[in-house]
């Protein structure tokens, strides 16, 4: 069947996908690269270990595996990681970035919904990251940076993650101001100027449409969302874009039928897809660094095309 008559992968594919991940995986976390470009060509550097990739791939298609070994020590790594407020640093190194709200909502929903953490014992996390403002009261990226002498910064794209966390455990409330502030790059469009740590447009989108399972989300921003995926499509040929636009049509119920087949054309005989930057940073003299990997790619590209074959 060529790729013009399928949009979905079949399951021999899926598969071969699968192992590619779980055989990537070393003590339960993924490499993660660093380029000076988005696309990733060049030379690419390995960064400090980090959980954030692990928990990236966790996320979108290996949770769905929960009796796997790999599965298991990516769970190890990131409760041995989390410090007893269970929050979570980017860096294994903690000495590197200070711990943030958003890799601590993405790595505890995840956890939760596995059924490994209770709700009940992060109440106090909940509460650091809700009064973890800004003097408008907007939430922040990082808890306490000024131990590190740096100062805190506030991510649209980050907090449209951070609100699935606080969704799930029905504290949405206590964050309109937030959800203004976000609401605002919504319909301005200024979202599609990307963020301080997320260059792609198509990441806020994504992040955006996994709150659709909210019924007041769903509520606040679906018309809005529904038409800024269809405005996207096409836009762009890099895999993690055109997989999260993918993931996120998925979610709305709107066809994608273009952008599944140029996302299937992408994956190569072995089950990858090209490596590609999800997160990016700013650094001295306006230097830009793009982190990212094939294993992450690969992942969010199996959560868009793949029927789910639990095991």
């Amino acid at each position: 069947m060529g790729i013009s008559q399928k949009n979905t992968l079949e399951i021999d594919e899926v598969l071969e996908s699968e192992a590619y991940l779980e055989q990537g995986c070393k003590d339960g976390l993924y490499p993660c690269f660093l380029g000076k470009t988005r696309s990733m060509d060049g030379k690419l550097h390995q960064t400090p270990l980090e959980i954030a990739s692990s928990l990236l791939v966790l996320e979108t298609s290996l949770r769905h595996h929960p009796v796997s070994q790999t599965v298991r020590e990516m769970i190890s790594a990131c409760m041995k990681h989390m410090d007893g407020d269970h929050r979570i640093n980017f860096f294994l190194n903690k000495n590197l970035l200070p711990e943030d709200a958003e890799t601590s909502s993405w790595g505890l929903s995840t956890l939760v919904e596995m059924g490994i953490i209770p709700i009940e014992s992060l109440y106090p996390i909940i509460d650091d990251i809700l009064s973890n403002t800004d003097v408008n009261g907007i939430i922040q990226v990082y808890f306490q940076p000024e131990r590190q002498g740096r100062a805190n910064r506030i991510d649209h794209v980050a907090l449209a993650d951070i609100f699935y966390f606080l969704n799930l455990v029905g504290r949405e409330k206590d964050a309109l101001v937030s959800q203004n502030f976000v609401s605002e790059h919504l319909e301005n469009k200024t979202y599609l100027e990307g963020s301080r740590y997320y260059h792609s447009p198509d990441v806020f989108l994504y992040f955006l449409s996994r709150l659709m399972r909210f019924s007041k989300m769903r509520e606040r921003f679906h018309a809005s969302l529904r038409r800024e995926i269809q405005s996207r499509f096409g836009s762009t040929d890099f895999p993690l874009d055109v997989a999260m636009r993918v993931t996120s049509a998925n979610i709305l119920g709107i066809d994608s039928t273009s952008e599944k087949e140029k996302l299937l054309a992408m994956r190569d005989k072995n089950g990858v897809w090209p490596s590609d930057a999800i997160y990016r940073y700013g650094g001295s003299g306006g230097v830009e660094g793009y982190f990212g990997s094939s294993y992450i790619s690969t992942s969010f590209a199996l959560e868009a095309l793949a029927p789910r074959v639990d095991t």
